[in-house]
């Protein structure tokens, strides 16, 4: 083996040596050209048409860049100085994915300190240096009287410097831009690794949008292809300003980007044309794919963008020629999510009922004088708790005689000599078994991140008591004591535990059981068990549910089952009235058969997979298609006509249970003052691996979790008696036992007006869930979506629609085989504040 150390040039070096000939050993003849020849050609090139597409100039005239100039470089917010300072002082840090940025406000509102800054990769220390440098100028007179932290790092940071608290980053963006533009009615925000938008009504955030797990077309986007470039951040900016012909570089992803720009490249585009087109690139990434725009008037009339991406000039003019509007970029745009922090720290300051201000007499006593009243434009933070909070310690200042309240942060020796050790660990106290990383300080305070409830941050902290539909659904579908291999006359039969299954183990439980199968379901699910069928995974893009079916199947294998049962299911049951049909999805309906063609180990000889056609809403075919697909078991017509009833009537049995459960979630929130989350997905969603313990981050920030078809049965505006669930008294008949449950064949209910065709028996329940939860108060609904699902392309749209047409939030969540739950906690933190 050669392993030439100028590997990386020998193209050119082989070019360099046939330019010494004037033909190659094919008869092909050519021309050598001098170095002032080539770069005269190359001149040439930017004359020479070119089929490449490309956009606007960002500067038609110099007029253009004068007035663009003028608007942008006013002074929104005035930046004062220490010097003088006297008073409480509230700070606020903005610790991001590779920044963090600090601004300290004065009880006027006004910045009087900031700081932007790389993170070098170590937020906690860089977050200590700004601390440190604040208290060692702050002069005497002036105390940092809250403090509070938001981002990435906002539970590292408050755990490890102790600040008083911390907000989700969307609030912290909305308060400081309304703090610039009172009655903003959208913020969109490009920072180094993320995408925030948020639309505001009347005050009011009604839609909030961030990009999920993909970070392209974020401000690290630009800063690689300029290094990739030879240029600075600021010299790219000014390329792009410069630029005559911007290429259309479209919004697709990194790293088809890459390939683009070659392109663009190798067609004689400038670095000036290719810069500005990369800027109208990310531009167009966070409107069309973040912010899914359709029209530029939904940004509404006063629009705010900051973020450090918008510092870049070309990023901001790019911005407005697309939405055709003019916008305001604040001339604290990189500090904004600081700002908003300081903002919300000084607002819960003042929000205090308790704050009281103690003046020390010349004798020693002390005398108590009110504080000043809580700001009424604010809500108060526990408006739907039952119960107060334990009062934290208080930590105070002597200023002039008079003690004042102070912010918990460390200071002097404490942060001096604050250390931190990490470790990780696998909690065990419920099946997911997450992956802990824990950090522990030198005064023996925690932060634990991985964990995907709140028992696995504290021990010993018990299992939430609020109701949650997803973890009640689980355990109640899967609540079968099988039989004993004495009662089951005709063997064990297998079946995995995997997509509608999870709406339909307990009808096949029960036929199976009745035919005499001991039923074998496979294991809980977990991402051991689907790296245990990835061989056979066909295609990459099939959802993680579908993927989980082979590791599912490989289970029952390994456990010596020689019969398993997965049925095709093309149709469910009706499960909501007045729909067009009730179809299951393709995948769901057919992926038994690409199981069976790509999983070898079920065409043993001594394996019998079965995986026929069945139309569950058809009960009288249902009885024929047993007799037929187990004559091998010889079961008579008789025995199926027994095992059939068996079935639909505890199918009917398991759909009012969930039900039930759902009433008493709605009565828990009556009860309690507290709201609820309807998490809207498919069957398999209750799937802890495939949720990754969303519903248990739901119940951690306080609010109860419910799933579509829970309340589907309900209409919108339907007065419920919830008096059996809240205490003794008389019951709705409705809703009294599982022989009164209303099924939808029994009541005639109006025809959902939709814009889709209403076909997918799943999907129905999420379009009837939304429009009970526009009309319920204290209802919210967060639509989970598995990555490579098709069919969602079209029913988030129309979820959307429902939800915005009576002005509620509409919140999807991506999820798929990757448990990073960040982006969807900021989602849930904001849907909950806003």
């Amino acid at each position: 083996t050669v392993v030439p150390t100028d590997a990386h040039l020998y193209v050119a070096y082989g070019s360099a040596l046939q330019a010494d000939t004037d033909s190659d050993d094919q008869g092909h003849h050519f021309k050598a050209y001098t170095c002032d020849e080539i770069l005269k050609r190359l001149d040439e090139l930017k004359n020479l048409p070119s089929n490449t597409p490309t956009m606007p100039p960002l500067f038609p005239t110099e007029a253009d860049r004068e007035d663009f100039n003028k608007r942008h470089h006013k002074e929104h917010i005035h930046i004062g100085t220490l010097e003088g300072a006297h008073g409480p002082h509230f700070l606020g840090i903005d610790a991001g994915s590779t920044t963090i940025k600090a601004t300290l406000v004065n009880d006027d509102r006004e910045i009087v300190w900031s700081s932007y800054a790389n993170n070098e990769g170590s937020p906690l220390t860089a977050a200590i240096n700004i601390v440190k440098k604040i208290q060692s100028e702050l002069p005497e007179g002036a105390w940092i009287a809250r403090s509070c932290a938001t981002g990435y790092g906002e539970g590292l940071i408050t755990t490890g410097l102790h600040l008083d608290e911390g907000v989700v980053e969307t609030m912290a963006h909305y308060r400081g831009a309304e703090m610039v533009s009172p009655g903003v009615t959208a913020v969109i925000d490009i920072g180094g690794q993320d995408m925030k938008y948020l639309a505001i009504t009347d005050g009011v955030i009604d839609s909030i949008a961030v990009n999920e797990a993909c970070s392209s077309g974020c401000g690290s986007f630009l800063q690689t292809f300029a290094m990739s470039m030879g240029l600075t951040i600021q010299e790219f900016t000014q390329k792009a300003l410069a630029s005559t012909h911007p290429v259309d570089l479209g919004s697709r992803c990194t790293v088809f980007m890459n390939s683009s720009v070659k392109q663009a490249q190798k067609e004689g585009a400038s670095i000036e044309d290719i810069a500005a087109g990369l800027c109208y690139s990310v531009v167009r990434n966070a409107l069309y794919k973040v912010i899914k725009l359709r029209d530029s008037g939904e940004l509404g009339d006063t629009v705010v963008v900051q973020g450090g991406t918008f510092l870049n000039d070309a990023v901001l003019r790019a911005f407005e020629l697309l939405t055709e509007r003019q916008v305001t970029r604040p001339n604290i745009a990189g500090l904004m999510g600081a700002f908003g922090a300081a903002l919300t720290a000084r607002m819960h300051y003042q929000d205090e009922a308790d704050h009281l201000d103690v003046v020390v007499k010349a004798d020693g006593s002390e005398e108590q004088s009110e504080a000043e009243p809580a700001l009424k434009s604010e809500p108060k933070a526990a408006a739907f708790k039952k119960t107060e909070p334990a009062k934290p310690e208080v930590h105070v200042v002597v200023v002039d005689g008079v003690t004042h309240t102070a912010s918990s942060i460390l200071t002097g020796d404490a942060l001096d000599n604050m250390s931190m050790t990490t470790e990780r660990d696998v909690c065990k106290l419920c099946q997911n078994h997450c992956k802990l990383t824990i950090t522990t300080f030198s005064d023996g305070s925690r932060f634990v991140t991985g964990n995907r409830c709140e028992r696995g941050g504290d021990a010993k902290k018990k299992r939430s008591d609020r109701p949650n539909l997803y973890d009640y659904k689980y355990k109640r579908c899967f609540a079968y004591r099988r039989l004993t291999d004495k009662k089951a006359t005709r063997g064990e039969i297998g079946i995995p535990r995997a997509l509608n299954m999870y709406e339909n183990y307990p009808f096949w439980f029960t036929l199976l059981t009745s035919l005499g199968f001991k039923v074998m379901i496979s294991g809980r699910s977990s991402h051991d068990l689907f790296e245990t069928g990835i061989e056979s995974i066909a295609s990459e893009n099939i959802c993680y549910p579908a993927k989980l079916v082979h590791g599912h199947i490989k289970w029952l294998i390994n456990k010596g089952i020689k019969t398993i049962f997965y049925p095709c299911v093309s149709h469910e049951e009706n499960l909501v009235p007045n729909t067009d049909n009730h179809y299951n999805c393709p995948v769901v309906a057919n992926y038994p058969l690409v199981v069976g063609a790509n999983m070898p180990e079920l065409r043993e000889d001594d394996v019998r997979y079965m995986h026929p056609y069945f139309n569950l809403a058809n009960h009288e075919l249902m009885v024929d298609r047993i007799v037929e697909e187990f004559a091998w078991a010889n079961v008579t017509r008789e025995e199926a006509e027994t095992a059939v009833k068996a079935a639909y009537a505890e199918d009917k049995v398991f759909k009012h249970d969930v039900q039930q459960e759902g009433l008493t979630a709605l009565a828990y929130m009556k009860e309690h003052n507290c709201r609820g989350i309807v998490l809207a997905g498919r069957p398999y969603h209750i799937d802890p691996e495939i949720n990754h313990g969303i519903p248990e981050t739901i119940c951690s920030l306080g609010m109860v979790v419910l799933s579509e078809d829970s309340i589907c049965e309900l209409q919108p505006g339907e007065k419920l008696n919830l008096t059996e669930f809240l205490s003794e008294g008389e019951a709705d008949p409705r809703f009294k036992n599982a022989a009164g449950f209303r099924h939808v064949g029994d009541r005639t209910v109006t025809k959902m007006p939709l814009r889709v065709t209403n076909q997918w028996a799943y999907h129905s329940r999420l379009y009837a869930a939304a429009h009970f939860v526009a009309s319920y108060p204290g209802l919210e609904l967060v639509q989970l979506n598995s990555f490579g699902c098709g069919l969602d392309a079209i029913t988030t749209d129309q979820v959307a629609e429902i939800l915005a047409d009576k002005a509620d939030v509409y919140t999807l969540l991506k999820i798929d085989e990757v448990s990073n739950l960040g982006a969807a906690k900021i989602r849930l933190r904001s849907l909950k504040a806003a």
